[in-house]
């Protein structure tokens, strides 16, 4: 009993010096380590300094061997800045670009963020995400833009796919579509000039729908797919006011127009597509439709017939 009291100081006091060593070696170990990230630092900013004094000097005496129409050196912009600055020069110069610096950049912030929010929201955003998940980002994203901003994408294949339609009966929502794309001369999907087959929903809903190409009936034809749009409707509205009311150009595919929002016309045409049975803009197989009679189709998702034109702008 005694030796065992005996030995219980010396294994706390064996404990005491394991702890207190290994708690020295933890921090012998931090300070290597701070004095390692030091030297790192230092080194980073002597580079960078070093560096910043190569091409200044290097700038320098090439600048002062070159025409000084064609090109200057530090010590010259260096002077000419202390001069301007003494003169007050600088700041009435400096005032001018800041205003319009900041009044470019207030009016790119306003509507770049409205801009922004619209397309994010908007339905072809859906059908490019999906079409992304199918094909990949390049076979959906350069297709896209070459078809959209500069209209020289071509696809043969779907170009005979999209001709093929001429071979369907006359009555039939695909020849109305054909017939649709020729009157307004837009190229079918797939021939070069034509836009992305992307926008083929929206072309039908104006032959389901019997809306026109004008900017007033382009009014109508987003606020009747709003109308049975189920996520984020009112997206087409602020498309339409921006591109068609306010004349801020938001799509590459018409140009800005003022004045055609008719509130009357517009509500008309919002519940008339309310009334669909199917959200068209919502990755919708209208293969499955396209040999149907038109007149089938409305009947089959509940298209009414239409209220008379809206030909002028808004009052």
């Amino acid at each position: 009993m005694s030796l065992t009291k005996a030995e219980e100081p010396s294994s706390a006091a064996l404990a005491t010096t394991v702890h207190q060593d290994l708690a020295a070696e933890q921090q012998a170990a931090r300070d290597r380590a701070r004095a390692v990230q030091r030297r790192w630092t230092i080194a980073q900013i002597a580079i960078r300094v070093v560096s910043l004094a190569v091409v200044l000097s290097a700038w320098e005496y090439l600048g002062r061997n070159t025409n000084p129409i064609l090109f200057t050196y530090p010590t010259a912009v260096a002077a000419a800045a202390a001069k301007m600055i003494a003169s007050g020069e600088l700041w009435k110069y400096l005032s001018q670009s800041l205003i319009v610096l900041f009044a470019g950049l207030g009016l790119a912030t306003v509507f770049g963020i409205a801009l922004g929010l619209i397309m994010a929201r908007f339905w072809v955003v859906d059908h490019v995400k999906a079409r992304i998940a199918e094909r990949g980002v390049l076979r959906t994203i350069v297709p896209l833009i070459y078809s959209t901003f500069f209209r020289r994408y071509r696809n043969r294949e779907l170009a005979r796919r999209y001709a093929a339609l001429r071979d369907l009966p006359e009555r039939s929502l695909g020849r109305a579509y054909v017939a649709y794309i020729d009157a307004n001369k837009f190229g079918l999907p797939g021939e070069r000039g034509a836009i992305s087959d992307l926008i083929v929903p929206h072309d039908l809903a104006h032959v389901l729908g019997d809306y026109g190409t004008e900017p007033a009936e382009e009014v109508l034809v987003a606020s009747f797919s709003a109308g049975h749009r189920v996520k984020d409707p009112f997206a087409f509205l602020m498309f339409v006011m921006l591109q068609f009311h306010l004349g801020l150009r938001v799509t590459p595919g018409a140009k800005a127009e003022r004045g055609y929002f008719d509130p009357a016309h517009v509500l008309a045409a919002i519940a008339r597509g309310a009334e669909l049975n199917i959200d068209l803009t919502a990755r919708w197989d209208y293969w499955t439709d396209l040999a149907a009679p038109l007149e089938t189709v409305r009947r089959r998702y509940n298209v009414s017939p239409r209220m008379p034109r809206a030909a002028t702008r808004a009052a």
